[in-house]
């Protein structure tokens, strides 16, 4: 791998490391004027270019999901307004807990068939503080695949964001 291009002139790649034969990480800056949402890129190497992939621009802090031994419990959610990244592997859930109070709104939104990488059909779900399905959301006329859904608290309590693949596929490469 050579170089990260971008089609924005607002992203620099700032480091490329090579982890293995198949896998690269880099260290990518978006300036302050960087328009939100999904911004294209390709990877140059000896050989050519990459596929068209995307990577998601967020002004929310990012947290990343629990290694698979730590998923017995959602994972808890300090605050509402963060940017959530994970990976759904074959049979994988994954659930995310969170407090509200009555009448608190929340929209909560998957992004994964729009990242550019393999088909992620998925279903989002959230439960209530008794465990209850509050309100479920699968394909949709905008997104697609990709789920989106607000609802309003009707208690005060914790309650799940649960996100799946709809046929419980998945893979490595499904994020």
């Amino acid at each position: 791998s050579q170089q990260l291009l971008f089609y924005s002139p607002h992203l620099k790649c700032t480091k490329l490391q090579a982890k293995s034969e198949y896998e690269v990480v880099a260290t990518v800056v978006a300036e302050s004027n960087c328009r939100l949402g999904n911004e294209p890129f390709r990877l140059l190497a000896k050989d050519g270019f990459s596929e068209l992939r995307t990577l998601r621009i967020s002004p929310f802090p990012t947290l990343f999901e629990q290694r698979a031994e730590e998923k017995a419990e959602p994972m808890a959610l300090g605050a509402l307004n963060v940017a959530l990244c994970g990976v759904l592997e074959s049979g994988e859930y994954d659930r995310y807990s969170l407090s509200m109070k009555a009448g608190e709104k929340i929209t909560v939104e998957v992004d994964a068939v729009r990242l550019g990488g393999e088909l992620l059909d998925t279903v989002l779900s959230i439960l209530g503080p008794n465990g209850e399905l509050i309100a479920r959301a699968d394909d949709n006329s905008l997104f697609q695949q990709d789920p989106t859904l607000s609802f309003e608290a009707p208690v005060d309590g914790d309650y799940v964001v649960d996100v799946h693949e709809s046929n419980y596929g998945g893979s490595d490469h499904s994020y």
